[in-house]
């Protein structure tokens, strides 16, 4: 199944969602997805059955780089994911999920 990809500003596909993540993939637009996050936020909460609530949510921009965003009610704040086992454990899970 072909995963739908958003447009905002930026261009963005779900990656995965589980109970406790979700991962979104930046596609290069000429305005990164980071930048979109005020409109993404409340887009995602309506998509996603059960909103955000314990879900955290992390970014892969066009160079590899994951950014967790974390969601207090109406804001949020970005947390740059610098660890290299998070990283790898992160790229395997999207490498597993897209076998499937």
């Amino acid at each position: 199944m072909e995963k739908e990809i958003y447009s905002l500003r930026s261009q963005f596909e779900i990656g995965l969602v589980t109970d406790t993540l979700v991962m979104l993939l930046d596609r290069g637009a000429r305005v990164p997805l980071i930048a979109d996050m005020p409109q993404v936020i409340p887009m995602l909460r309506g998509l996603l059955e059960g909103g955000l609530r314990h879900r955290h949510v992390y970014c892969r921009d066009t160079d590899g780089v994951y950014t967790e965003v974390v969601v207090f009610k109406e804001r949020y704040d970005l947390e740059l994911i610098e660890s290299a086992s998070q990283i790898r454990h992160f790229n395997r899970v999207l490498a597993k999920d897209s076998t499937l």
